[in-house]
Order: C-alpha cells, then structure tokens, then sequence
C-alpha cells in the first residue's frame, strides 16, 4: 500500500504494535513491576541508542545556541515542552534534571501509561524530599495527561482557565501560547502501524469515494500543527522504522512549508554491505 501522496513514503503494514491493546498490556506489567519495585520504572525506548541522553544533550546545544539554528537561543527556563506517546516520561523527566525549568506535559492514549508516568513522578517527589530543597524558581511538577493524538479533544472550553483536562492546550502558560518543543520517540512509528480501513463504496458514488479518511500519519502532522508554536516551534522526532531522508518526506516535504530540518542527533552507525547507516533516526524541524 503507498501513501496518497506522491512525495510521501509508502506505508507500513499493520502490527500488533500500532493497536491500544498492545500498549495496555505492556503498561499493566509495568505498573504492576514498578509497585513491587519503584526502582522498576519500566523500558526506556531506544536506550540501546542512548537516545534519550543524546536527545538531551542536542536541546541543550539549542539552548547554548551551539549549532545557530534558531532566531534565538532555546530558553531552559521558559520553553513549554508537550512529549507525544510519553510512555513512562523518562524523557521529560531527564530534561527536567538537566535545568529545563518550563511548562511540561506528556500525553499517550493509554491510561495504563499516564498511571505509570505518575506514579513515578510521586516517587520521585517523595525521593526528593529526603534530599536539599529544591530551587523554587524551577517547578518540579510535570503534568500527565490521557489523550488520543489522533481522535482527542483540542479545542479548550469555558472552564479551560480553571483547568480543562481533556486537551493539552489547557497547559500551556496561555491560552493562546501553544507548546515551543514537541518530541516524540516512536510514537510515529506506532501510529504508522496502525490499521487504517478506507470506506467501501460502490463505483456510482465517485464523491464518497473522493472523501476516504486520510490515513493516520496524515492525521499525526495536521495535529502536530494545532498544538505546535508557529514563532519557531521545534518538533524533535526519534524513529526505527523511517530513515531521515523518509521524516523529511513525511514532515518537511509538503507544499505548506510549515516545518523544515534544522538538524539531527548522530548515533553510532554500521556498515552492512558496503552501505553505512543507523539503527534509529532522530530529526528536528523548526516551525516558522
């Protein structure tokens, strides 16, 4: 099966790890280990890469403005960060211990998972009582949130200034302020193993036709853009299953213009058949 674009990579075949069933059972183990053992905080994605410490370190090379990328420096104090398909939060947990000091959210559509992510951000709360007292000028919270990249609700309601849970958007520092960094480390790849059933229709109705639901990784990009800044956002995206020349045709490619590539993280590479390459890839676009 090809993607309906032209420019767009084919996509994949359904798998096991593209339904919320897979992703429930993994996180009902999890939790279950990390309540016997809150040293068992469950799997850190791609950690055989050392992506996480990588992808830490790059933002801090935006931060530092090492790489002259951006109009402007990263600020580690005030830049929002939303991380999709949080698992565990290890990510934004890490990035909260190196100094980042901003407004931070991680969503996944298992609640399995959010229950883990916070019941070790407890744990960690109660570890950190036991040591110095924290900079009160860095808050320690991060929030966790239950929502369905593709289906969940964006739009804030009334009540979004006291706290509207159903969307992310409800935890920026503004309601008009959407988030500065947006990372992923392979939620993409679930998504695009997921099943995606067009319509059936009959040769006479040549308009249903032309309305066939877009496929999920469609769906994934439109989303991105109502939940990242237009003023320089960074979209920050770790994958196994696309290479980076296949991110770019993805994200990047688009006659809209919106996203373009303005780096990457180097992992160790291997030569196989007198070709050279890596295990995963990881892309950061900027938005504006």
């Amino acid at each position: 099966m090809t993607s309906s674009s032209s420019n767009k990579p084919a996509y994949l075949p359904p798998s096991k790890l593209g339904t919320k069933e897979y992703w429930d059972n993994l996180y009902t183990t999890e939790l279950t280990n990390h309540a016997a053992n809150p040293s068992d905080t469950g799997t850190n994605w791609f950690d055989d890469s050392d992506a996480e410490g990588r992808i830490v370190a790059f933002l801090e090379s935006l931060a530092d403005d090492d790489q002259h990328v951006l109009p402007a420096p990263l600020s580690q104090q005030d830049a929002s960060f939303l991380d999709l398909g949080c698992g565990n939060g290890s990510l934004l947990f890490a990035l909260r211990d190196e100094g980042w000091g901003g407004a931070m959210l991680g969503v996944d559509y298992s609640g399995q998972s959010v229950a883990l992510a916070k019941n070790i951000a407890e744990s960690r709360k109660e570890n950190e009582g036991d040591g110095d007292e924290e900079d009160e000028s860095t808050p320690s919270v991060i929030n966790f949130l239950e929502w369905d990249l593709l289906n969940g609700p964006l739009a804030l309601t009334a009540s979004a200034a006291g706290g509207d849970s159903s969307s992310p958007l409800a935890y920026t520092s503004s309601p008009l302020r959407l988030f500065d960094i947006i990372l992923d480390k392979g939620t993409f790849d679930a998504i695009s193993l997921s099943t995606h059933e067009p319509t059936t229709t009959s040769s006479s109705s040549s308009s249903s036709e032309q309305q066939q639901p877009p496929h999920p990784c469609e769906v994934y990009r439109r989303r991105l853009l109502q939940l990242l800044s237009p003023n320089g956002g960074i979209f920050l995206i770790t994958s196994c299953n696309w290479t980076e020349p296949e991110l770019r045709a993805w994200f990047a490619d688009d006659a809209d213009g919106e996203l373009r590539v303005v780096g990457r993280v180097d992992y160790p590479t291997f030569t196989f058949g007198g070709v050279k390459g890596q295990t995963i890839s990881t892309l950061c676009f900027r938005r504006g």
